[in-house]
């Protein structure tokens, strides 16, 4: 069976299987990237605060949401455009700067909403493979040859999505040095890495910066999003944004979130200390390959298993343990036999190390 055709079945298998299981508090969701760990309690408090403004609209510039972000990320609130969730600000990108037969280069495997929203406005994908046994890396050479007049963007995820390794900045300042295209480093997981290419903005005007709040700030449900790059680039892609994009309530919980760092640096601590203690475990599962991570998911190759990751899927889900396979639409170009595991609490994640050695065991 082709890889195209695997994906096709199993999502819709996927999508099957989650509607037959009422995923109620005692399944372990370990699927998606989220926060296990509750918001700051000044975040709560500023959101209940927030609820008698609701019949007002929003603040369609989020200026008071802006001014915060440009003090957390020392830049000028000019050099900011904030967005619901990430994923509009990478639709946004799309519809700015691309056209029908434009192309657009991604690093397999990866987020596959770089593909997905370059699709939409009718460009093509150019897909260069990324992955050599446990290793996830860009080759700027391989850029320069595969790009051609019609590239116009070039995505990199940094930390990777679905493979949670950092890319060195000297390969992403050698494709800005290379190239004339716009370059988007995806940095939706930088606190839990700690590295930016932010200082690269002062050097290259095409390079445009995207940040999420809700994997690292705990704020996933109210979709808090945003772009930094040269005040042109903000411009251009203000001309495309959704006039009341960002509610009121989010732009209320985002600011208070960045008015208690100390509170989620005492998060990012524990996720990493967690992330450590399920390497380990995983590690030393027998048939169980662990990919190395520094963000809050680590993907597991279940490839060796006598059992089909299919099969394997089956009896975690009927264990009430749900992760993200590799056939989800959440991934462009990941093979099948893999898994991304969320970091969890320290109960979930024994929860679903014991029922993996079970499953495994039996494999």
């Amino acid at each position: 069976m082709s890889t195209l055709k695997f994906v096709r079945k199993n999502v819709r298998r996927l999508k099957a299987l989650k509607e037959d299981f009422n995923l109620t508090k005692d399944f372990v969701r370990m699927d998606y990237s989220v926060s296990k760990l509750p918001p700051s309690p000044k975040v709560m408090e500023a959101m209940s605060s927030a609820y008698e403004e609701v019949n007002n609209y929003p603040d369609g510039s989020a200026r008071g949401l802006r001014k915060a972000l440009a003090k957390y990320n020392k830049v000028s609130s000019d050099a900011i455009i904030v967005g619901n969730g990430s994923d509009e600000i990478i639709d946004m990108i799309s519809r700015t700067f691309l056209e029908q037969e434009d192309e657009v280069v991604i690093f397999t495997p990866t987020y596959s909403f770089y593909e997905y929203s370059a699709r939409i406005v009718g460009a093509k994908v150019k897909s260069i493979s990324s992955m050599i046994d446990k290793t996830y890396a860009i080759d700027p050479i391989k850029v320069k040859k595969r790009i051609s007049l019609r590239t116009k963007i070039i995505w990199i995820c940094n930390p990777n999505n679905p493979t949670g390794n950092a890319i060195p900045k000297e390969s992403i300042e050698k494709i800005l040095e290379t190239t004339d295209c716009i370059v988007v480093v995806d940095e939706c997981f930088f606190e839990f890495l700690g590295r930016t290419c932010l200082h690269l903005l002062e050097k290259f005007d095409r390079l445009i910066i995207v940040r999420s709040m809700s994997k690292n700030f705990g704020l996933a449900g109210l979709r808090i999003g945003y772009a930094i790059a040269n005040t042109e680039i903000i411009d251009n892609i203000w001309k495309v944004k959704p006039l009341f994009n960002v509610n009121s309530i989010a732009q209320v919980a985002a600011i208070a979130a960045l008015e208690d760092i100390d509170y989620y640096e005492d998060v990012w601590k524990k996720v990493a200390n967690e992330r450590k203690y399920l390497t380990e475990r995983l590690s030393n599962l027998e048939r169980i390959e662990v990919f190395p991570s520094t963000t809050n998911f680590l993907l597991i190759n279940v490839r060796k298993c006598r059992e089909t990751p299919t099969r394997i899927y089956d009896k975690l889900i009927q264990r009430k343990i749900l992760v993200l396979p590799s056939w989800s639409i959440d991934f462009s170009g990941l093979k099948p036999g893999f898994f991304r595991i969320l970091v969890s609490t320290r109960e979930e994640n024994d929860r679903f190390l014991k029922e993996l050695s079970k499953v495994i065991g039996n494999c």
